[in-house]
């Protein structure tokens, strides 16, 4: 059944000059979106936030924020106060009554590393509803981070489609990047180190440029293909770099590394792996262009997948533990099995005095300690001893890691690990399939043919 909530009237001249602020929809109540809603009704825009789970829109409207920011809580009271938001699960109502619209979905990713289209499709259709009940110019503006050409090619033709209206006559578009650090949302949004707008006419960018006045007076303006390239480029230009204050998303919201013990208790916790470079890539295997000729892309890859050890090592660490188990290790003889990700959380782990189990996958694997050998010569000496001291870490079961160990690590998509995990249900339980450089399958150790 769909929420209805009525925007409030204007009961007075004060709320009446707020009102003449061009009126938004923020569509999708996750970090960006909530951020955006939020800031902007703060700043006098009249915001009808959209969300199609009617959880996310009741914690709004009673004043809470569906998501953890520093400084979202005064800016929603105050606006809920002032009559300047709400927020509902109707797209088409909320389209219908505002004169611009903010699309900022949390897309998750397919099999193949692409994000997943079809919650934009769906939202395109409700946009397409909603412009059927107006008779004025209405701009569509594009905040969800996609693959460079989605907007025009798929989810303005889709618009225009339901709605029977034409783009450029009778409604605009735009791509508005967010440049926003989980964390620092209010501050990057007011403050946004820089403010990129694709429109596609004058009628679109003006109508962007009176609602993003306050981030920045000289935005760079530019095409929508080029805003979304931009946005591409800028978070795969900044993964290696990844700040080590960063916050984690664990269970409630994001919670800085050193607070983990006191805030997070037993549980799967996910590592994040902002997703833009596995997309970027995807898309250039889509047009048959090899990795190695993508050497930065991999580069970056690579680091990233690197960092996230260390991470990884932090997180596990911050619960004490006598022994980590870590579930899922590639031991073939590939060069990417060989420099997996996962031999640095085991070297972190060993240089901090931690012990530590692993399972490979295979029970009858024996490690190749001499490709080990010749894998590892250049890195710290904790990785190079582990062509030695490998093989007495490795069980024969998932089952006698997790007995064994004070903290699991699950680091490969394999569902007979997250249930030989969930038999400890009092252990706490890290889920770093970001680590995972064979894919989606068990990881195949050597066999003893092979080796």
């Amino acid at each position: 059944m769909t929420m209805m909530t009525s925007l409030p009237r204007v009961t007075d001249v004060s709320q009446a000059i707020l009102w003449g602020l061009p009126s938004v929809a923020v569509l999708g109540l996750g970090r960006v979106g909530t951020v955006a809603a939020a800031c902007l009704a703060g700043a006098g825009h009249r915001v009808h936030a959209v969300d199609p789970d009617p959880a996310r829109v009741t914690t709004l409207n009673a004043g809470r924020s569906p998501v953890d920011e520093a400084g979202l809580y005064p800016l929603i009271e105050g606006s809920l106060r002032g009559n300047r938001l709400v927020a509902s699960t109707s797209v088409a109502d909320a389209v219908a009554n505002s004169d611009l619209s903010l699309i900022s979905l949390d897309l998750d990713a397919s099999p193949d590393g692409t994000p997943d289209l079809e919650p934009l499709m769906a939202l395109a259709d409700a946009i397409g509803l909603g412009l059927r009940l107006r008779d004025d110019y209405h701009v569509v503006v594009m905040r969800t981070c996609v693959p460079p050409g989605t907007t025009l090619k798929m989810l303005i033709p889709r618009i225009e489609a339901v709605s029977g209206l034409s783009l450029g006559t009778d409604f605009g578009a735009a791509f508005v990047p967010a440049f926003q650090r989980p964390g620092f949302g209010v501050v990057d949004f007011n403050a946004p180190p820089k403010t990129v707008i694709g429109a596609i006419d004058s009628r679109s960018r003006n109508l962007v440029m009176r609602v993003f006045a306050s981030a920045e007076r000289t935005p760079t303006l530019t095409s929508i293909a080029v805003a979304e390239m931009i946005k591409h480029v800028d978070v795969v230009w900044h993964i290696p770099g990844t700040d080590d204050a960063d916050p984690w998303m664990i269970m409630d919201g994001p919670v800085a590394a050193d607070r983990l013990p006191e805030r997070a208790g037993p549980g799967i916790l996910p590592v994040l792996h902002p997703p833009e470079v596995d997309v970027t890539t995807a898309g250039y295997r889509r047009v048959q262009v090899a990795d190695e000729d993508l050497p930065l892309l991999a580069a970056a890859l690579a680091a990233n997948q690197e960092l996230e050890a260390l991470r990884v090592a932090q997180l596990a660490m911050a619960w004490r533990p006598r022994r980590v188990g870590i579930l899922g290790l590639p031991l073939n003889l590939g060069a990417t099995a060989c420099d997996s990700p996962v031999l640095t959380l085991i070297a972190e782990l060993r240089e901090a005095g931690v012990d530590v189990a692993v399972h490979t996958g295979d029970g009858g694997a024996i490690v190749p300690y001499a490709a080990l050998a010749t894998t590892l010569h250049h890195r710290s000496t904790a990785q190079r001893t582990l062509a030695f001291t490998l093989p007495r870490m490795v069980r024969p079961t998932a089952e006698e890691v997790v007995d064994a160990s004070d903290v699991i690590v699950i680091a490969a998509d394999c569902d007979a690990f997250r249930f030989a995990a969930a038999q400890e249900f009092e252990k706490p339980v890290i889920e770093a399939l970001s680590l995972d450089v064979t894919g989606p399958s068990v990881p195949t150790a050597l066999s003893r043919a092979a080796a």
